[in-house]
Parts: structure tokens; sequence; C-alpha cells
């Protein structure tokens, strides 16, 4: 991706770039989590050769599982299907608001329609609207 393309993605539409390619990525029916977040790194890296792209990113006591540019953090669940797990990415969702960047969460596995539409629900009242905040379920 030129210099061109690298500009575009910081003033225009990051997060619609991000969430066109995640729309793409087909992962396959992985074992874990962590088999997810590196397939997504991955394919990040292939798409987006010219862009910093870290895993688990660190700030705050809290870590991301990949972030594009500083700009950008893509947040991965793997089958969200349970209470405590849905808790802990809402208080991420918060924490990340306080970090300024744009937010993608990728669904995989299954997950639960009630959680979903708590996770969607959470992200809007953390004050992410569409052009900032993405909710992108994937089923296997």
């Amino acid at each position: 991706m030129g210099i061109l393309n690298k500009l575009k993605f910081h003033a225009w539409n990051a997060v619609g770039t991000v969430a066109n390619l995640v729309d793409q990525w087909e992962p396959g029916s992985l074992k874990t989590e962590k088999d997810y977040e590196r397939s997504l790194a991955a394919y990040m890296r292939e798409h987006l050769p010219d862009f910093k792209i870290t895993q688990q990113y660190a700030r705050d006591r809290t870590n991301a599982d990949i972030v594009i540019e500083d700009k950008v953090i893509i947040e991965l669940k793997n089958n969200m299907g349970q209470t405590a797990k849905y808790q802990r990415l809402s208080g991420q969702i918060t924490q990340y608001r306080k970090w300024g960047m744009l937010l993608i969460i990728v669904l995989t596995g299954t997950t639960d329609k009630d959680l979903l539409q708590r996770i969607e629900t959470d992200v809007e009242n953390a004050g992410f609207d569409h052009d900032h905040a993405r909710v992108i379920a994937k089923t296997s």
C-alpha cells in the first residue's frame, strides 16, 4: 500500500478500511482465541504491509489484541457466550474509549445473541459512533 493509501487511512475512514478487511478475512475454524488473533494479525500485515501492526498492545494495565498505526484497536473474542467474558469486554470498551482510538470488536465462533446486543449497546454508551467503532460477528 502506497503513501497515498496510508494518508487516506489516517485522514478518511480507518474504521471502514479495517472493517472491510475483517469482513473479507476467512480464518476457518480455529481452536483458540489466540489462534484467531494470530491469523487476523497476519492477514492485516499481508493487506496493510506499510502499516505498524502491534499484537498485545499494552496501555493502562489493559491489553488490546491488535492495534494498527496507534489508531485502530481490534479486540477479538472467541465464543462469546459467558457473562464473565462479556463483563471483561465491557470494561475493555470503557478503557479503550479513554485511549482515544478507533475500535473494532471481532467476535468469532459462536456468539450469544443477547450478549451481542449488549456489546453493541456498550459501544454506543461508551460514546463510539459508527464512524469510530464497529462490532463484527464472524461465524465459523
